[in-house]
């Protein structure tokens, strides 16, 4: 087939030429995440077949990505294991009626009911189960590669590979079904970790040590738990925070990330008791101050960023301008071969994907919660 001239990617028009492009015809192997082999490539027609979409209620939150049982299944042939984003299916944890309203929409556009395995924090990823096997539900799941021996048990960095696709490489984003087109970028950066950019949303009084609340920022998890100017910070979590520096430590004594929820115990002018509040960090960035900025937060920005889009061990930058809602899925460069699964809408013109090796290793630390 040929491509066009000109084809959009992420913000901006890559010259590509007329470009030819050998069509591989799709097999039923399944993808190899580090395997040139054509037999185990894909074309864009049959890309349908590697994703869904998650449901919450009837209301689509995310995109998933159908894989090989992973080997702590025993090769269950009879189920669908499918990787997803955690956190855009979050309500699904809040009650057991909302557990079972987690479905997942297969291409044919038939509605099966998931069970959440595990999740993993480290990535924000959440595995889920389907009870037919994946001729069933007309996937073709991908298979990752084994884990890498210092990320099995921890929430660790992984440095960067030379096996990566190198900065500037064509990338699409699989979607499920042809109402949704096929989201092109490239990819701007190499292999990095992306720390947390997780806040409380408080600033402390000065001239004092004491935690003293000075002022909060707006539409901050702060300001949504009624915390007001001029209260006490006494226990984060349980525990004693006499200073500033104290709760700042308590906050960090353990990985957070957005969407995390800690306990605060406060004292209020007024109040002869205490009072607890609990507090959901959140992603608030910097007050904008450059026009990037402030098109990020504006509200007619008609993509904005994942509910969590930092504090990953490793993620690949792209500009391809995929919505926090369709999250999940997977990426494919033009040689279709599998790049990662699309984990985050980090800003304007900024997209994150976890590469195979992340993948692996998160799915290897979910198997003792899962059994």
């Amino acid at each position: 087939m040929t491509l066009a001239p000109h084809i959009r990617v992420g913000a901006g028009l890559l010259t590509l030429g007329f470009l030819a492009i050998a069509v591989v015809l799709g097999t039923t192997s399944p993808v190899v995440a580090s395997d040139p082999d054509p037999s185990t490539q894909t074309t864009g027609e049959t890309h349908s077949a590697r994703v869904v979409q998650i449901q919450i209620a009837d209301q689509p939150v995310a995109w998933g990505t159908p894989i090989e049982s992973p080997s702590w299944t025993h090769a269950d042939a009879e189920a669908t294991y499918v990787l997803t984003k955690a956190s855009e299916t979050i309500a699904a944890n809040h009650s057991d009626a909302a557990h079972h309203l987690l479905g997942v929409r297969d291409p044919a556009g038939a509605v099966h009911v998931a069970e959440s395995l595990a999740t993993d924090r480290a990535t924000d990823l959440r595995l889920l189960r389907i009870s037919l096997a994946p001729n069933v539900l007309q996937v073709k799941p991908i298979r990752l590669p084994n884990p890498t021996k210092e990320n099995r048990n921890a929430e660790a960095n992984v440095p960067p590979s030379p096996t990566f696709p190198p900065p500037g490489t064509l990338i699409t984003v699989s979607t499920p079904t042809r109402q949704y087109p096929p989201h092109l970028g490239i990819l701007t950066g190499p292999a990095r970790p992306i720390p947390s950019n997780a806040k409380l949303g408080i600033f402390f009084a000065q001239g004092t040590a004491r935690p003293l609340i000075r002022s909060l920022q707006p539409g901050s998890g702060a300001d949504a738990a009624d915390l007001q100017r001029g209260d006490l910070i006494l226990t984060v979590d349980g525990r004693n925070s006499p200073t500033p520096l104290a709760v700042i430590e308590a906050i960090q004594a353990k990985p957070r990330y957005a969407g995390d929820r800690i306990e605060l115990t406060i004292k209020r002018q007024g109040q002869p008791q205490p009072l607890t509040r609990t507090v959901e960090l959140g992603r608030t960035p910097p007050i904008p101050s450059t026009r990037e900025q402030r098109l990020e937060r504006s509200p007619h920005n008609p993509a904005p960023p994942s509910r969590r889009s930092s504090g990953f061990p490793l993620a690949l930058p792209t500009d391809a301008p995929v919505p926090a809602d369709q999250c999940g899925g997977p990426a494919f460069d033009l040689e279709d071969q599998f790049v990662g699964i699309v984990i985050a809408r980090a800003g304007r013109t900024e997209t994150l994907i976890l590469p195979p090796g992340p993948l692996a290793d998160a799915l290897q630390r979910m198997a003792p919660k899962s059994k």
